[in-house]
């Protein structure tokens, strides 16, 4: 196996200034879509990359924020998502100071 440590430090660090706020709060007052739109490209980047298969959901009045779907090829037929188990989770981040978006490496890698 390969070792990823590089690449996964450049994803993260990539990742932590990109925002993406959902619930307003002390340090941000409104919805942050643009974080959110760079942080479901980069995450539809990695997946097609990763040869997975990317469903994106279209956004509307009752769901403003983007939605995608990741799964395996053969997970899809027809149109159809086949998989009966799905692992869930969000892109969006918390409200909180600026410095906490800026990424930092702590040590040796």
């Amino acid at each position: 196996m390969e070792n990823n440590t590089a690449r996964v430090l450049d994803d993260i660090s990539a990742l932590v200034p990109m925002g993406g706020v959902t619930i307003p709060g002390a340090h941000t007052k409104t919805v942050d879509f643009e974080g959110l739109y760079k942080r479901r490209d980069f995450f539809v980047e990695r997946a097609q990359e990763a040869g997975l298969q990317v469903i994106e959901m279209k956004e509307d009045a009752e769901n403003p924020c983007p939605f995608i779907i990741i799964t395996f090829p053969e997970m899809i037929r027809e149109g159809k998502l086949l998989a009966k188990v799905a692992l869930v989770g969000h892109i969006d981040v918390v409200d909180g100071k600026p410095d906490l978006f800026e990424a930092k490496i702590d040590g040796d890698y």
